[in-house]
């Protein structure tokens, strides 16, 4: 499925996003996907295809769903790593992590979507983006004061 047709099905819904190309029409694009919190803040989801699984994986493609929580720098404090882990053990599909070589901490989620765009059914993505932004606006705010 093309994230295009993602994209539009998405603004029907009311769903603020909007697709990015990456240099020519070979590279993959990405989507972003705006939600906001008055509470808790704007967050961003990015979504894009797992690159280079075609020739591993037949029948479906590995959609994830990234949100960028906090940028860290190379010292951040260690008890972040124990702290992510904790909030992790509590969720039913963690996705909390420390990157300190990317600099970041993020929220991850990887959905596999068939090939078959017959079998994909959108709603599914739909209830995903709602346990991410749940997830999400549950623990992020703790984790950037902690950070």
């Amino acid at each position: 499925m093309k994230l295009e047709k993602l994209k539009d099905f998405l603004l029907e819904k009311n769903v603020h996003c909007k697709l990015h190309e990456q240099g020519d029409q070979n590279t993959l694009a990405y989507m972003e996907i705006f939600f906001e919190n008055k509470e808790k803040g704007d967050y961003v989801i990015e979504v894009a295809y797992i690159p280079d699984l075609e020739d591993e994986i037949e029948t479906f493609d590995l959609l994830q769903f990234v949100v960028p929580i906090r940028e860290i720098d190379k010292d951040y404090p260690k008890s972040i790593d124990l702290m992510l882990h904790n909030i992790n053990k509590a969720l039913l599909t963690p996705g909390f992590v420390c990157d300190p070589e990317a600099g970041l901490v993020y929220y991850r989620y990887v959905m596999p979507l068939s090939k078959d765009d017959s079998r994909v059914d959108l709603n599914e993505v739909l209830e995903i983006l709602d346990l991410v932004f749940f997830q999400v606006l549950q623990y992020a705010e703790t984790i950037r004061n902690t950070v």
